[in-house]
């Protein structure tokens, strides 16, 4: 493994710094434990198969494809992830079962549970828990724990009273609107 210069760190924390002024001057991060996470966690860490700039960029990141070219993974677009976790009101001290991982989620509501919290990611493609555990690895925090049912990893959801989801919700191309989250 390489170890970026310091050119390249200085341009990834302005390159993270930018949309995050841009989101919430446009209403997408409104709190500030949700604005401390997106300004922490280095979106491009969990997305080397692009450029910084396409990284940070206020878009989708498509991390996997199947034959006929369909995006079937991505990390996904700033704005939407700053929305759902704004809506999910994640607090410090939380259990939170993040549904359709890809590790960046994960690491952001991470930032938000703090270091009493836990998150746990899971997905049903193995490649896809496969890469959320290795672009948690390195400096992960102890409170993340990405997991595969089908791999015989223990259920995370018996004392969870949080969920977040990135998975798929539409048909189309139309979005159902996101449910309110339950509890406090």
């Amino acid at each position: 493994m390489t170890t970026p210069s310091t050119t390249d760190l200085d341009e990834a924390t302005d390159l993270r710094r930018r949309p995050a002024d841009r989101l919430a001057a446009a209403g997408h991060i409104r709190t500030p434990a949700v604005d401390r996470a997106v300004r922490a966690v280095p979106r491009h860490a969990f997305a080397p198969e692009v450029s910084l700039v396409a990284a940070y960029a206020d878009d989708v990141v498509a991390t996997r494809h199947s034959p006929d070219g369909t995006t079937t993974g991505s990390v996904s677009a700033p704005w939407l992830r700053a929305d759902m976790l704004e809506a999910a009101r994640v607090q410090p001290g939380r259990r939170v079962l993040e549904v359709g991982s890809g590790g960046c989620n994960a690491a952001l509501t991470a930032g938000l549970v703090g270091p009493t919290g836990h998150v746990t990611t899971l997905d049903i493609d193995p490649a896809v828990t496969e890469r959320a555990v290795r672009f948690l690895r390195d400096g992960r925090p102890r409170r993340t724990a990405p997991r595969c049912p089908w791999t015989g990893s223990p259920p995370p959801w018996k004392s969870t009273p949080r969920a977040t989801s990135r998975s798929s919700t539409h048909r189309r191309g139309r979005p159902r609107s996101l449910p309110r989250p339950a509890g406090p």
